[in-house]
């Protein structure tokens, strides 16, 4: 049964909720188990790009529960089968297995996979076969495909996903306390002593 998605998240949105963000060249996934025995694929990212939370250079460990161990194996409905060399924009959140240990933004989402050819670079995400859930014009519910993203520019890609990260700040630059501008004090006039009168006589 494939994974279903009720709404599609915007890229706005992951980019503000997510604390990863980076392009990234996959190395080679490798199966083991966790600390509760179940078996585990860790993949290897290198970071060639970061845009929050990861910086050129930084390594980075995708968890993912499933893979194939002595023969058996089993997966998780809709999750990505990394490839190595294959190159991502990974959009996700980070894992308690260890500082640089990460997962997806969610199964469907927060993958988009870039590609070179004689025309130039296009980043389109990875959906797998994640279904939606649509309303009917007669107000039934049925299931649909998401509509696959695809970008012509990989900066450009990257600058969109920074700036709607940034937003995610500016809420919270808004609430720093400033006191208001002092207003200018009212300036007195200066008191004069009174002029005694002067009477003459005759």
């Amino acid at each position: 049964t494939p994974p279903i998605d009720p709404k599609p998240f915007s890229l706005e949105e992951m980019a503000a909720q997510s604390e990863v963000i980076a392009h990234v060249k996959v190395g080679v996934p490798r199966v083991d188990k966790d600390a509760r025995g179940r078996v585990v694929t860790l993949t290897p990212l290198e970071v060639i790009e970061g845009v929050k939370g990861a910086k050129q250079g930084d390594l980075l460990e995708v968890f993912q529960l499933g893979g194939l161990m002595d023969g058996r194996g089993s997966w998780i409905a809709g999750a990505h089968r990394f490839q190595e060399n294959e190159e991502l924009v990974f959009v996700g959140m980070r894992h308690n297995r260890g500082p640089a240990s990460v997962i997806p933004y969610g199964i469907g989402f927060g993958l988009l996979k870039i590609t070179r050819d004689d025309f130039g670079v296009k980043v389109v995400e990875v959906v797998g076969d994640v279904v939606t859930l649509e309303k009917t014009p007669e107000g039934a519910t049925r299931q649909g495909h998401p509509v696959v993203r695809s970008y012509d520019s990989l900066p450009g890609f990257l600058t969109m996903l920074r700036r709607a990260a940034a937003l995610e700040e500016a809420p919270k630059l808004m609430q720093i306390e400033r006191k208001p501008p002092h207003a200018p004090k009212a300036v007195l006039p200066k008191a004069t002593a009174p002029q005694a009168s002067t009477t003459q006589g005759g």
